[in-house]
């Protein structure tokens, strides 16, 4: 979070996705145990600094999700579409 807060992006167009499981880090004593809350800080943080502002940002959670590429594969392609979406596309979730 310190990286984050303390520096600026180099490029003036940039799109930022972010996906934490909602159980990642439950039962764990090591720094995997803050992974959902720092992510939801940094996201906080991120929507001041990014260029172009919280349009090129998304934060997705999902209640279920752990640490596996289960829940990898099912987010990857909003992702995708988000940080790529083709000329005149809005972002959408569904």
């Amino acid at each position: 979070m310190e990286f984050v807060e303390n520096n600026s992006f180099a490029q003036d167009e940039i799109r930022l996705y972010l996906y934490v499981g909602e159980q990642e880090g439950v039962g764990r004593a090591n720094l995997q145990q803050y992974m959902v809350s720092h992510t939801k800080k940094v996201y906080v943080i991120l929507k001041d600094k990014v260029p172009g502002g919280a349009d090129h940002l998304v934060l997705e959670t999902d209640p279920e999700g752990v640490h596996d590429h289960r829940f990898f594969n099912r987010y990857f392609p909003h992702a995708m579409r988000f940080i790529y979406p083709g000329p005149n596309m809005k972002y959408d979730r569904n």
